[in-house]
């Protein structure tokens, strides 16, 4: 009965199912059947979701883990976790997806192979390919095919091939995945597999489109339909998918028209069937097409019936996605004042995105911040005795602590997590943008290849373009050999555009010609080269404004800026001042092998109130200085005077106090009184750190006023 149940769910004859597995489920619990008290709530939870009562889903899943953990079957409990981990991915939650399939990976650790383990290792594919960690999706499915191989399960050999066969069609590793769509297909005419035969065929034409082959990829779609008609597949969703695809070929041949007849066929479909999120999808699509045959205002309308949508889910990669569509259609109009408005609508949404994940506040962001500043998570205490291994440290963290640090930090592993897109960094000199580019490289999945990083700025004019593009020999004098350009050097990996709005106009456009065809023509050469590689860009300039004075092109901003990841000047960053203090004196204690200087509390008061113009970067050369320059190993704010004679007021901080201590006194009880005693609140008000505040309430004796002294 479990089994006809289960059929009947593969047939999506809900009713009947939820029948049988309620009538189960009653006999199941005097016997106390934990396999089918299990089984069944998790078949009602399918049926529930599909019938739309999603709030009844839930449930389900929990008493299926109630039962399983009292059945104390590892196999049951990890089967509950998976499909828990599926729902969840279902909703787009996927922090707490990953949570559930961490879990039931893990336990699987501890079963043979079997069918159970094969499905729960796919599942867990299916939540790494949806975040696009495609090297994991291929490390579980060739787990699951080589279990496949152990206990005979040829249908499920047959989906698991043709994920990875998509996953590596995503990694654009072309070549493996044609190699194993061929083997799906010769095993599937050797066993008259005619359903799977079409999964293959559809699999290798996809690969064909993500190649920009559109001709042989419609060929290949009409096989599939040619199939589809031998099987009478009556499944909608089938139809729905194959019109996408081919509107997508025929959008690769320019045919626009063509391309907007599917996606108009693929929208009834999804109509049909009452899936809004597939409408929204296409409607995404349609718009592009509408805007290539020059249809702005219907593009435009429902661009903003996509953006409606998906800010109401707050899904934000897509949101993100029909933003930037927005941007470029008011573009491709000239209305550049709304192109930037549309524009500054997509920042709002990025700073949306960050606080929401910096809110879910998971152990997997937590990890990786932790990971980030791993240094000062290991070493507060220690601070006293050099540092180990400090050789290139302060070319590989951004060190802090504070809200501004995490929201940087957690921007830039947001970043990594998306390894084809293009990110911005903006930002005054000196407050970190190259240490981010390498964090976001080194975080990718393209950390294996080179970071080349160039300063646009240092460039001369006149060799730009054979520096970016590279030359042949002989293209002008002194070209003795044919020479790679910086775009070809990163093939694979990352490539960093320092101080890109220093770039010249005229280079400019071939600068987005190179971005949009992902191609290179060297100096001097005729044969196009093709490159793959992320461009991270940075400008401490306002781009805006040279945006509006045309002294930066708007489409090649838009190009560069998928993502984008504003840097505070250190001065807005006060409670990592500290911290940094202490990791440059570690940096040059390890360095210099001198001893560690005894830091007075009136050392760290005075760098505390400087404004640091020169950010980050000065910091680290006031430090190198005073290594250097001072004779005592115990340092005060009059060690400063060693710097300042040779930089006149170098150095000397802007006072926010009026240097009487009657004053200075006054003003800290005024805002310890305005905030209630909270001297976290107070700091901010006084726009100090919270420690330079505790310092300053002991020596003047004004605990009384803290919420602590009260």
């Amino acid at each position: 009965m479990y089994f006809k149940a289960k059929s009947l769910v593969a047939l999506r004859n809900y009713d009947e199912a939820i029948q049988i597995s309620t009538d189960l489920l009653g006999k199941s619990v005097v016997k106390k059947d934990y396999f089918i008290l299990v089984k069944c709530n998790i078949l009602l939870s399918r049926c529930y979701y599909y019938s739309e009562v999603h709030y009844r889903v839930k449930p389900c899943l929990e008493l299926a883990v109630e039962y399983a953990q009292s059945s104390q079957s590892a196999e049951l409990l990890a089967e509950v976790y998976s499909n828990f981990g599926s729902y969840y991915l279902d909703i787009h939650d996927l922090n707490v997806a990953q949570e559930f399939m961490i879990k039931a990976v893990r336990l699987t650790k501890r079963l043979p192979a079997s069918y159970t383990v094969i499905t729960i290792l796919s599942k867990a594919a299916a939540l790494h390919h949806v975040q696009q960690k495609y090297d994991t999706v291929v490390l579980y499915l060739s787990t699951a095919l080589k279990m496949c191989e152990e206990v005979d399960v040829s249908i499920t050999r047959f989906r698991i091939i043709s994920n990875l066969a998509t996953a590596y069609t995503k990694m654009k590793k072309y070549k493996l995945a044609e190699e194993l769509i061929g083997k799906g297909i010769e095993l599937c005419k050797q066993s008259k597999n005619i359903s799977s035969l079409l999964l293959f065929t559809f699999d290798l034409a996809t690969s064909k489109t993500c190649q920009g082959k559109p001709a042989e990829a419609i060929r290949i779609f009409d096989e599939c339909m040619s199939i589809a008609q031998t099987l009478h597949i009556d499944n909608p969703r089938f139809f729905m998918d194959i019109y996408n695809n081919y509107a997508i070929c025929y959008g690769q041949n320019n045919d626009h028209t063509k391309a907007l007849e599917f996606l108009n066929k693929s929208f009834e479909i999804a109509e049909q069937i009452h899936s809004e999120e597939d409408c929204m999808h296409i409607n995404t699509n349609k718009s592009h097409a509408m805007v290539n045959l020059g249809m702005y205002d219907a593009a435009e309308d429902l661009l903003q019936n996509v953006i409606a949508y998906h800010k109401k889910e707050q899904n934000f990669n897509v949101l993100l996605s029909a933003q930037s569509s927005m941007a470029m259609l008011h573009e491709k109009r000239k209305d550049y004042r709304k192109s930037l408005k549309a524009h500054k609508e997509v920042e709002k949404t990025y700073e949306k995105y960050i606080i929401h994940i910096m809110n879910e506040n998971t152990a997997a962001v937590q990890q990786q911040v932790m990971e980030v500043s791993k240094y000062y998570q290991q070493n507060t205490s220690t601070l006293s005795r050099p540092s180990q291994g400090y050789q290139n440290r302060e070319n590989l963290e951004f060190i802090g602590t504070g809200d501004a640090y995490r929201k940087v930090v957690n921007s830039a592993l947001l970043a990594a997590q998306n390894p084809n897109a293009n990110v911005f960094l903006m930002g005054e000199s000196g407050t970190g943008k190259e240490i981010i580019a390498q964090m976001i490289h080194q975080k990718s999945l393209r950390r294996g290849f080179p970071f080349v990083p160039v300063n646009a700025s240092a460039i001369s004019a006149n060799l730009v373009e054979s520096e970016l593009f590279g030359h042949v020999k002989g293209a002008f004098t002194g070209a003795i050999s044919d020479t790679n350009g910086f775009f070809v050097q990163a093939n694979k990996g990352t490539l960093f555009l320092d101080e890109i709005t220093e770039m010249p106009l005229e280079i400019q456009v071939k600068l987005l010609r190179a971005i949009e065809s992902r191609k290179v023509t060297p100096v001097g050469g005729t044969k196009e080269v093709s490159f793959d590689c992320r461009i991270v860009s940075s400008t401490n300039r306002n781009i805006y404004e040279l945006i509006q004075l045309s002294e930066f092109r708007l489409d090649l901003f838009h190009r560069l800026n998928p993502l984008e990841i504003y840097i505070p000047p250190l001065r807005n960053r006060r409670e990592d001042i500290e911290i940094l203090i202490h990791h440059f004196i570690d940096l040059y204690t390890y360095e210099t092998k001198r001893a560690k200087p005894q830091i007075d509390a009136s050392f760290l008061d005075y760098l505390q109130n400087y404004e640091f113009p020169g950010n980050v970067r000065e910091l680290k050369n006031i430090i190198e200085r005073l290594f250097i320059l001072a004779n005592s190993n115990h340092w005060d704010a009059n060690v400063f005077s060693l710097i300042n004679s040779h930089h006149g007021d170098y150095g000397r901080p802007a006072p926010i106090f009026v240097e009487k201590q009657e004053n200075e006194t006054e003003a800290i009880i005024k805002a310890l009184i305005k905030a209630g005693g909270k001297q976290k609140n107070a700091a901010k008000l006084l726009n100090m750190s919270e420690s330079t505040l505790t310092r300053r309430i002991e020596k003047y004796h004004l605990q009384d006023y803290t919420s602590k002294g009260k």
